[in-house]
């Protein structure tokens, strides 16, 4: 809790609702307080069950079921249009 408003243009404001200028700030910064951490915390679970989720897919045929390619062949992609290194493109190419 704050003992003094935090611009001096507050302090000149009509009071509403029968609050104080620092009480009206504390309940407003204690609103916000709140709705940032449900925000978060609804951001949080919904990663959180989506990463639970990920596996199953995977298991289940998804995208993550794919054999990776052979290395050989990435090698070959990689160095296939290097002027510069020609006996390693001989022997990647096999």
């Amino acid at each position: 809790m704050v003992d003094t408003v935090a611009y001096s243009y507050y302090e000149q404001v009509p009071q509403i609702w029968g609050l104080t200028h620092i009480q009206d700030q504390n309940v407003g910064g204690a609103i916000m307080m709140i709705e940032q951490s449900l925000v978060l915390v609804t951001v949080f679970v919904v990663l959180f069950v989506r990463m639970l989720a990920s596996p199953r897919r995977r298991s289940a045929g998804g995208s993550g079921s794919r054999t990776p390619r052979p290395p050989e062949r990435a090698l070959t992609h990689s160095f296939r249009f290097s002027p510069q290194l020609p006996q390693l493109r001989r022997v990647c190419t096999r």
